[in-house]
């Protein structure tokens, strides 16, 4: 993923940045962190989007396919979840968008402090798309299968945020990128459901189109 020296600049959107540390341990309050977009991308071209979920060590994979799925739905775009059985290589992934009638696909993933640490830059004027996002949705979908797996579940609570990025398909274009405000995970009890719903709610919410500002008045 790293290997890939392509980036975007693109607004970011700070939604407590400051106030909320990453490493910290507050729930979110349903705002972005960070969001980009191609400013070309009109969602409304969308036919279907293929949810896919990164399986992880706290098993959120599956309630993320299944949450994602449902609010994007209750906003307006159509939206089904990948399901649990994972093809095993790329042709099986485009049978499997195939069969959904996708023209997009959405990878997303619950990330830790080390992976926005690494990832994310630190200016806040603009967000540079990190390094191998805009491989392709498969490239990037394999990459984060192979940290989730080589990263444990540490102990204790710890914070985790939502990362969902959206790509064209089968274009394999990265066209809207975003990362929601800190939640808790729980050692013992896993994640709080409500909690995971809210930031995904906002990231889904951020995906539709927005309505062009209106002209100032001019004043007589």
């Amino acid at each position: 993923m790293r290997n890939l020296k392509r980036t975007f600049r693109a607004t970011l959107m700070v939604a407590g940045l400051v106030a909320l540390p990453l490493a910290s341990g507050c729930a979110g309050s349903g705002r972005l962190t960070a969001e980009w977009g191609d400013p070309a991308f009109r969602v409304s071209a969308l036919g279907n989007v293929m949810i896919v979920g990164v399986k992880d060590s706290l098993g959120i994979g599956p309630a993320l396919e299944r949450a994602f799925a449902r609010t994007l739905a209750l906003h307006g775009l159509r939206a089904e979840a990948a399901g649990a059985a994972a093809p095993a290589d790329s042709a099986g992934w485009w049978a499997r968008a195939a069969d959904l009638g996708a023209d997009a696909v959405l990878v997303a993933r619950v990330v830790d402090p080390r992976v926005i640490q690494s990832n994310y830059s630190s200016v806040k004027s603009y967000l540079p798309v990190p390094s191998g996002y805009t491989a392709g949705w498969y490239s990037f979908l394999r990459a984060s299968d192979a940290e989730a797996r080589d990263l444990a579940a540490p102990a204790g609570d710890h914070s985790v945020r939502v990362e969902a990025n959206l790509y064209r398909h089968p274009a394999n274009q990265l066209v809207w990128s975003g990362l929601s405000e800190t939640f808790t995970a729980r050692e013992r009890h896993g994640f709080d459901a409500a909690e995971l719903e809210t930031e995904v709610s906002a990231l889904s919410v951020a995906i539709q189109p927005r309505p062009a500002p209106k002209p100032a008045r001019r004043r007589r």
